[in-house]
């Protein structure tokens, strides 16, 4: 009778064959069209590294760990060898891909004899996805240009190396200034725009707009705003879109409001339900009447993409922002609730969030409902009202006037629905 540990050995050599076939699958496929003995691996031999993985595993349970080691070494020399025997480009494709993909069988295979199935599976799909994405991949990477390969670095250098080496804690006077929020609005700015351009090349550009400016709103409504005034200022044909995807992600910044408020304090999500909800209604509307219909919009990509990655607009904003904030912090250390309306205004210069999510935490403190609702309304009256002067400063008249007449409009659905309920 067979114990335990031997059917656990079997089923640990059942997943080393059954990852290794799920890598061979898509080499042998990849491989499928070549003749007989012109293959450098395929199913038999990708499922064969698994099992060895596997079983050196067992060995090793014997024998020592460093036989794991020998193993891995000698696959490796192997494969080198039968890769410079056959030559790369005799083959076509006996390169450097298929030799790592049967290490990583191989290792997979030991993940395998280990019992780590989950993390063995994971690796082995996304090794197999990867490897099939090849022609996607390479059709992308020679699509891209010189200027936007730049201006991805340049984005990755102030998003994942600046940023996490920020301070998120509050320096200067009432701890005002956060320098992990100030430039996470820089990265959030630059990366919006940086979106919007690719979303703009890549597809239609209106449905690129249209999807940048409704996720982007979800974000930050100022800074799709930003984005797409310096993107109109250099594409004419693309106004009246950019001007629509403007007032659709000031929709959302007002959907937005209530999920932040119905998440802290749900009376105060009620009291501003009619006034959003109509605000962001009118908006909807507002955008589907400015968006061109059957206007696809000519794009000048060489202007497009020195707007898009211009980073002296983002980090002129976050200079502003610091100045905004500090301002705020003073206004209400030196006002109290008395002052809230000021820094409000103040406040909605740059985000309606933070105004919210602090009226909606002072109720449970005794701040009057209807002030807290009334606070959080100013921050987004302003908060329109800057964005529509961006876009004047910025995005010229053609997008200025749709855009200024839309949020008009929003704003006295605000005032219409605050009379009525």
């Amino acid at each position: 009778m067979e114990s335990l540990g031997d059917i656990k050995t079997f089923e640990n050599l059942a997943a080393a064959l059954a990852l290794g076939f799920v890598v061979g699958l898509e080499r042998g496929w990849s491989f499928r069209e070549r003749g007989e003995g012109t293959r450098f691996a395929g199913l038999r031999t990708f499922m064969l590294i698994a099992l060895l993985g596997g079983l050196t595993v067992i060995l090793s349970n014997a024998l020592g760990e460093l036989v794991l080691i020998i193993g891995f070494g000698a696959l490796a020399l192997v494969l080198a060898a039968v890769v410079l025997r056959a030559g790369a480009a005799a083959g076509g494709d006996h390169g450097i891909t298929t030799v790592i993909a049967a290490l990583i069988t191989y290792s997979l295979g030991m993940l395998s004899g280990l019992g780590l199935y989950t993390i063995a599976a994971s690796a082995a799909v996304v090794t197999a996805v990867i490897l099939g994405l090849k022609p996607v991949l390479h059709s992308w990477l020679q699509g891209i240009e010189r200027n936007e390969l730049a201006a991805a670095l340049k984005f990755l250098v102030i998003s994942a190396v600046v940023l996490p080496i920020l301070p998120d804690q509050g320096y200067g006077p009432w701890a005002a200034l956060n320098p992990y929020q100030i430039w996470w609005m820089v990265v959030l700015i630059s990366g919006i725009s940086f979106i919007g351009y690719f979303a703009i090349k890549w597809t239609a550009p209106g449905k690129g707009i249209m999807l940048t400016a409704l996720v982007g709103g979800l974000a930050s409504s100022t800074a799709i705003t930003i984005s797409f005034s310096r993107l109109g200022s250099k594409s004419e044909g693309l106004r009246r879109m950019l001007s629509a995807g403007i007032v659709a992600s000031s929709t959302m910044m007002l959907l937005r409001m209530l999920v932040v408020a119905a998440a802290i304090e749900p009376m105060l999500a009620q009291k501003l339900l009619p006034m959003l909800a109509v605000a962001a209604a009118t908006g909807g509307v507002a955008a589907w009447r400015i968006w061109p219909a059957g206007e696809k919009g000519a794009v000048n990509l060489s202007e497009l993409s020195a707007t898009s990655f211009d980073l002296d607009v983002p980090l002129r904003f976050g200079a502003l922002l610091a100045i905004v904030l500090l301002v705020s912090a003073a206004a209400r250390a030196y006002l109290g609730d008395s002052g809230l309306y000021l820094v409000a205004a103040l406040a909605g210069l740059t985000d309606v969030d933070a105004m919210t999510l602090t009226v909606a935490r002072n109720i449970s403190l005794g701040l009057p409902l209807s002030l807290a609702a009334g606070v959080a309304l100013t921050a987004a009256v302003a908060n329109t009202l800057v964005k529509a002067a961006i876009v004047a400063a910025t995005g010229g008249k053609d997008m200025a006037v749709p855009v200024a007449a839309a949020f008009v409009a929003m704003i006295a659905a605000i005032i219409a629905a605050l009379l009525i309920f």
